[in-house]
């Protein structure tokens, strides 16, 4: 079996970048002036393949604004806005009432973002 893509030509391929492909992320990025994505944890595997990281390094590399939204926090991002359940709120609340919280969130944060100029 690991040999089946060389055999079938076929290639591996992140699946965050078929994804993308297969939602025309770039073209759609393209008209964004801002790029909000959510992650239940971010943490130090978030930096290593997960989709809310390869979702705001796509927007970072075309130079639009990123924020993750989730629900929990244990790394920050250089030049992402990460904004957490958890911290905003308190972690009884963010399990006890996590759609109402992320709705509120989203709220702030759209409220107060992106930056001017950005």
């Amino acid at each position: 079996l690991a040999r089946a893509p060389a055999v079938t030509g076929a290639r591996l391929r992140p699946g965050i970048d078929v994804v993308m492909e297969a939602v025309g992320f770039q073209e759609r990025l393209r008209q964004a002036s801002a790029v909000i994505t959510g992650e239940g944890s971010f943490d130090g595997q978030s930096l290593h393949g997960k989709t809310a990281m390869g979702v705001a390094d796509a927007a970072i590399e075309a130079g639009v604004p990123a924020a993750v939204l989730c629900g929990r926090s244990e790394i920050a991002s250089e030049g992402v806005l990460v904004a957490s359940l958890e911290a905003r709120f308190g972690l009884e609340r963010a399990m006890a009432d996590t759609r109402a919280a992320l709705e509120d969130l989203a709220s702030e944060v759209a409220a107060a973002w992106p930056p001017s100029g950005a």
